[in-house]
């Protein structure tokens, strides 16, 4: 598949293109589904499974020495690959890696939507006040720490609150479709809208709203796994 994007008018209106999907080369072995949440949300059209965690520097690190990811990641000093949340993930990058797992586990596995991504967070937002967002100026500067270390929900799901946001599979441009959609929702501790192609926001991107720490993507599915 071939992307073709419309540059927002930030960095000029330019079409260029970008190999969504990488050709899927030999796979590793160990190539398993990611633990999700015991409890699963009840979407527009059934359930939605949602993974516990956001994907691992290791978990990506298979899919590129499958050769079916562009993009190689390191961990940081003093962390482990196997524990840490991926990040410098683009929404173009993360195509990849779902293409890769959907392949090699047989198992449906996709972006949140806005919507879901609203749910799974409903029970810490409750009460909130107004989204950060909606303030100038203000950006997480929380530092990256091992997955399960920003508290889990009742529904198991961990490290919403954390310093990674999460990709969604929302356009920004509701009548837009993916393929030419030019920017996605994101959503962590407040919603942004960062064009496809950035990994990192704070180096710019053209986005709405206040510019994330980190960007990396957590997986969910429309079929149940098979230990739920």
């Amino acid at each position: 598949m071939t992307f073709r994007i419309l540059v927002p008018v930030c960095v000029g209106a330019v079409l260029v293109s970008a190999a969504g999907v990488a050709s899927l080369g030999l796979a590793p072995a160990d190539v398993d589904l990611p633990a999700f949440a015991a409890e699963p949300l009840n979407g527009r059209t059934g359930k939605v499974y949602v993974a516990r965690h956001e994907v691992t520097v290791a978990e990506w690190n298979r899919c590129a020495d499958a050769g079916a990811c562009a993009l190689e990641l390191d961990a940081r000093p003093g962390l482990d690959p196997e524990a840490t949340p991926a990040t410098g993930i683009s929404w173009l990058d993360a195509q990849e890696y779902l293409a890769w797992i959907t392949a090699e586990t047989g198992h449906p596995l996709r972006l949140p939507t806005r919507a879901e991504w609203k749910a799974m967070a409903a029970p810490r937002r409750a009460g909130k006040r107004k989204p950060a967002s909606a303030r100038p100026g203000r950006t997480s500067t929380a530092t990256l720490r091992a997955s399960g270390t920003f508290a889990n929900r009742r529904t198991g799901i961990a490290d919403l609150k954390g310093p990674v946001w999460e990709w969604t599979s929302d356009c920004y441009y509701d009548d837009m479709a993916d393929d030419r959609c030019p920017a996605f929702w994101a959503s962590g501790q407040h919603e942004a809208v960062i064009t496809v192609f950035t990994r990192d926001p704070a180096n710019g991107g053209c986005q709405v709203g206040d510019p994330p720490a980190y960007m990396g993507l957590r997986l969910v599915s429309d079929r149940a796994p098979p230990k739920i």
